[in-house]
């Protein structure tokens, strides 16, 4: 693939530095300068056909301005592929809360709503009471390491047991129901399958009205 890329990118006068990275966020980065134009892939492009490196060079270039919706799709597809869970040490995860344990949460939800096949991990990040309260994010879900993070705004009898499962669940869903890029070029995090998904929920009706009507008293809620 290198070989392929850069004799499509050598059609420019240019000079041109590619580096094949093994990144877990960003797969695809490309520094444009006068004398040298530096490009950063994942070694999941070694495999891509050759349109998927036609569209890169384009890109590269400047003879489209995004990456095209057909590369996205690319690095949504492979990205499934990628595992990095391995590299997360347990010991260090915080999974034990003042007043719940997430992955006492998270393994009951696993057996009720997924079969006990989810292989994640899960832990508390944050600070219980933080200074700003205008925006919080909830939860977190990251798809190379199979983690999820839910804030320790969370850990408090003041939250319902349902409340606190229907956000790890919510996260929990991520992993059967992945990001992708649309036809547009849009990256989609919950399209009418997540929400169907996670409507499974058994106490979803109320779970959304209580987050609903604590969000301005208690929190602006936000997670993904």
């Amino acid at each position: 693939m290198l070989s392929a890329l850069y004799q499509a990118l050598k059609r420019q006068e240019q000079a041109l530095e590619i580096k094949i990275n093994n990144n877990r966020h960003t797969l695809l980065s490309v520094v444009r300068r006068p004398e040298k134009i530096r490009i950063s892939l994942h070694r999941i492009f070694l495999s891509a056909p050759q349109d998927i490196i036609e569209a890169i060079a384009a890109y590269v270039h400047g003879r489209k301005k995004r990456i095209s919706p057909e590369v996205r799709a690319y690095i949504d597809a492979q990205r499934e592929k990628l595992d990095y869970s391995h590299i997360i040490e347990p010991g260090k995860l915080s999974p034990q809360g003042r007043v719940c344990n997430l992955r006492v949460i998270c393994n009951a939800l696993n057996e009720t709503y997924f079969e006990g096949k989810l292989d994640l991990h899960i832990t508390w990040f944050g600070m219980a009471s933080p200074k700003h309260r205008r925006r919080i994010t909830l939860g977190l879900y990251y798809d190379t390491l199979r983690l999820i993070k839910i804030h320790r705004l969370l850990d408090t009898e003041m939250v319902p047991r349902y409340v606190l499962e229907f956000i790890v669940f919510h996260e929990m869903v991520h992993a059967i129901c992945p990001s992708y890029t649309n036809e547009k070029g849009v990256s989609r995090s919950h399209d009418a399958t997540f929400h169907a998904y996670e409507k499974r929920f058994r106490d979803y009706e109320k779970a959304t009205v209580w987050i609903r009507n604590h969000q301005k008293s208690f929190f602006s809620y936000v997670w993904t």
